[in-house]
């Protein structure tokens, strides 16, 4: 629900891929916005995905490529 929140979505709304990666990117810069309520905490296990409070090194690399997709 976070994500969809910061992409301003509902449930059930749908995008093309490419529009919703270039929000992706846009509106969430790092895992920690998300995994770690923006302050890197980590409340849950199931976060450990995120990576370190810093974020995931992989996700802030996929984003400055934008996923290889072309523009």
């Amino acid at each position: 629900m976070d994500v969809l929140q910061k992409l301003g979505l509902r449930y059930g709304d749908t995008l093309p891929a490419r529009k919703l990666f270039e929000r992706l990117y846009e509106r969430i810069p790092s895992t920690r916005d998300i995994c770690g309520w923006g302050d890197g905490k980590e409340r849950a296990r199931e976060w450990r995905i995120c990576g370190d409070p810093e974020g995931n090194e992989t996700y802030r690399k996929a984003r400055a490529a934008k996923l290889g997709i072309p523009e």
